[in-house]
């Protein structure tokens, strides 16, 4: 992962999310803060959303929990998405 230290961080919060969660570019970018539940510990994704669409729901590890405290961190206002390109 020595590509990633030269990344802007924003951009190392989209590809340590696509490390630990297997999830495509498009369904990563798309996040929404509706699909995370902290809490519950779970991220769904729906199917008009899934590229197979089939829904999916992504128990959030550790590493995925950190990205995500993260971006909340850093998110501007009323912003819906998780990601800003």
């Amino acid at each position: 992962m020595k590509v990633r230290t030269h990344l802007p961080s924003s951009y190392q919060d989209v590809l340590d999310f696509a490390y630990y969660s297997g999830w495509r570019r498009d369904e990563i970018l798309g996040l929404t803060w509706d699909e995370v539940d902290l809490n519950g510990g779970v991220i769904r994704l729906t199917p008009r959303r899934s590229k197979t669409r089939i829904g999916r729901v992504l128990p959030i590890s550790p590493p995925l929990h950190t990205v995500l405290k993260r971006r909340l961190r850093r998110r501007k206002g009323g912003d819906a998405r998780v990601f800003r390109p």
